[in-house]
């Protein structure tokens, strides 16, 4: 499982889901009580998480699934893409500390000839590093030719810690997953 961003933890919390028609509900809340609950509401192309950590509306579902994880910046363009909802705020001396140590990294392990192009990338991100608007576009839109996972652009924003509890229950949810399958694989049908 990946690194938790918050501080809460699952293991109470008991993972159901529910169909109704074309909406798939997931509740991940310890029984009995709605502290510390999420809901996770996914319908008409929309996931409404909604409980003790807020309201947040992205524009795509999100069904859990074994391996599956989430991918926080493709799902804070989600978030800001059809509303006002801020997650968080760029901060561009982490961002600018992220590249110089993919840079050093890079310089004190060179392996091929793609580094070459990754170091003059990275070195070029730190020009526009201050400037979230001009940051993003070099950093998304002038990707070396060599493959770079988008996932791996520095890019820090300190998000609001309601919606690393939401990103967290849904890597819960996805770990669970993972291990109820795993569960079934040992049961013996007779």
């Amino acid at each position: 499982m990946r690194e938790r961003k918050s501080n809460l933890d699952f293991k109470d919390h008991v993972f159901t889901t529910k169909v109704e028609g074309d909406t798939i509900t997931y509740t991940l809340k310890k029984p009995n009580t709605w502290i510390h609950s999420l809901v996770f509401v996914n319908t008409a192309g929309i996931l409404a998480v909604t409980g003790d950590y807020g309201n947040w509306i992205f524009s795509r579902e999100f069904h859990p699934s074994f391996g599956g994880y989430v991918s926080e910046m493709y799902w804070i363009e989600k978030l800001n893409n059809s509303s006002s909802q801020v997650p968080g705020k760029y901060d561009s001396d982490a961002t600018a500390q992220e590249i110089r140590e993919k840079i050093k990294e890079i310089v004190d392990t060179p392996e091929d000839s793609d580094d070459i192009e990754l170091l003059e990338y990275y070195e070029n991100l730190l020009n526009y590093v201050h400037d979230e608007i001009e940051y993003t576009y070099m950093a998304y839109r002038e990707l070396p030719s060599s493959c770079v996972d988008l996932e791996s652009i520095p890019f820090v924003k300190e998000l609001d810690y309601w919606l690393y509890v939401v990103f967290d229950a849904f890597d819960e949810m996805c770990n669970r997953m993972g291990v109820e399958n795993k569960q079934l694989e040992n049961v013996t049908v007779k």
